[in-house]
């Protein structure tokens, strides 16, 4: 049961930072406040719901690691349908997508929501105790 809960707060935290960063990522070129604040709250959440610190580490890289994957999933998903150009330039659109991506997470992003977590991990298991 424990790790049924471990997959699904992580997943949720990989689908929550996602949308925050792809909805910054159509409106600014970067990460403003609320975003970056949005981002601390999810995954100082996550981090107060998982309680371990091994194991928020563990669903802090899945996380990551998923949240990039949807994104570029989503931002290229007008390639994907057929509904941009297909002129040869797919490997143009794709590593501009990457380096969207890496500019809008790193390294903000990911240190954020690393010592939130940590901090929501920690504050949980002095709560618990």
């Amino acid at each position: 049961m424990k790790r049924l809960k471990f997959l699904f707060i992580t997943l949720c935290w990989a689908i929550l930072m996602a949308s925050i960063i792809l909805q910054n990522l159509y409106v600014h070129p970067l990460l403003d406040n609320v975003g970056l604040t949005l981002i601390l709250l999810a995954s100082f959440y996550a981090g107060f719901v998982i309680e371990d610190l091994r194991r928020v580490f563990i669903g802090w890289v899945a996380a990551l690691v998923f949240s990039a994957l949807m994104m570029f999933f989503v931002l290229s998903l007008p390639l994907f349908l057929g509904c941009a150009w297909s002129f040869g330039l797919t490997q143009e659109f794709f590593a501009g997508i990457i380096v969207m991506i890496f500019r809008a997470v790193f390294p903000n992003v990911i240190v954020l929501s690393l010592l939130s977590a940590s901090l929501g991990a920690i504050i949980s298991e002095k709560i618990n105790f």
